[in-house]
C-alpha cells in the first residue's frame, strides 16, 4: 500500500497508484527526485539494518550506524566511499535492468548475468546523474561494449543507430549482431525511459558518425 502511495506521486508512473499519499510520502519522493544518490544510500542501509544482514554493501555492524546518520563524516574515508559507490551501483543495476523486464533493450537477450545497466552519460562525466535510472539502459555485454565505444547509438526517438564503421563488412556476424537492428526502436522499459538529453550527449560525444 505504501509503494502504491509513492507511485501516485512519481512522475514516471504517470498517475498510477493510490491517491492517499501523505505529506511525508510527498517529501520522501521530492527528496528522492532532487537528491537520489543520498536517498539511495540511506534507504539501502535502512533496508539492510532492518534485515539484520547486509547483502549489498559489506558494511559491518560497527559502521552501519554512522553510515546511516552521518554521511559527511563517512565521506572522509576511502573505504566508506567505496561502499557508497557499490551501493549506488547495485541500486542502479536493479532499477535499470528490472525496468526492461530483465532483457537487453536491443537484442532481447534475457540472461540476467549477461546484462549490464549501461550508463548513457558515463559515471565520470555527469556525477549528479550517475544514480538516475533514466541515465541507464539495459544491454547485453556485447551491445554494452559497442555502445560505450560508440559503434552503436540511440537517438532521441529511441531508434538504434549503427555506426558507418560497422557497415560494409561482408561477414554475417555483423549483420546478425548489429546491422539487423539499425533504425529499429529499442525495446522500451515500463518506466525510467532513457532521458533524451542524455541520449543526445552520447550521440554528440561518443557515437562514431
Amino acid at each position: 500500500m505504501k509503494l502504491c502511495n509513492f507511485a501516485s506521486l512519481d512522475p514516471a508512473m504517470q498517475g498510477k497508484g493510490l491517491k492517499g499519499a501523505s505529506k511525508a510520502d510527498a517529501e520522501i519522493i521530492s527528496e528522492f527526485l532532487l537528491n537520489s544518490e543520498q536517498m539511495i544510500l540511506a534507504s539501502e542501509a535502512a533496508y539492510n539494518e532492518t534485515l539484520h544482514t547486509d547483502r549489498t554493501t559489506d558494511i559491518s555492524e560497527s559502521t552501519a550506524k554512522p553510515f546511516l546518520y552521518d554521511f559527511e563524516k563517512l565521506e572522509e574515508a576511502e573505504r566508506v566511499s567505496q561502499i557508497k559507490i557499490r551501493t549506488v551501483q547495485h541500486f542502479f543495476r536493479k532499477a535499470v535492468i528490472s525496468s526492461y523486464h530483465n532483457k537487453c533493450s536491443i537484442c532481447s537477450l534475457n540472461h540476467t548475468e549477461l546484462l549490464i545497466a549501461s550508463h548513457i552519460v558515463p559515471w565520470s562525466k555527469k556525477i549528479e546523474s550517475r544514480a538516475d535510472p533514466a541515465n541507464g539502459i539495459s544491454l547485453c555485454s556485447l551491445h554494452d561494449k559497442a555502445f560505450d565505444l560508440g559503434f552503436i547509438g540511440i537517438d532521441s526517438h529511441y531508434k538504434i543507430l549503427v555506426s558507418s564503421s560497422m557497415q560494409g563488412k561482408k561477414i554475417q556476424t555483423y549483420d546478425d549482431m548489429f546491422l539487423m537492428f539499425d533504425n529499429q526502436q529499442i525495446h522500451m522499459p515500463f518506466r525510467f525511459s532513457p532521458n533524451a538529453e542524455y541520449l543526445n550527449w552520447h550521440h554528440q560525444n561518443v557515437f562514431r558518425k
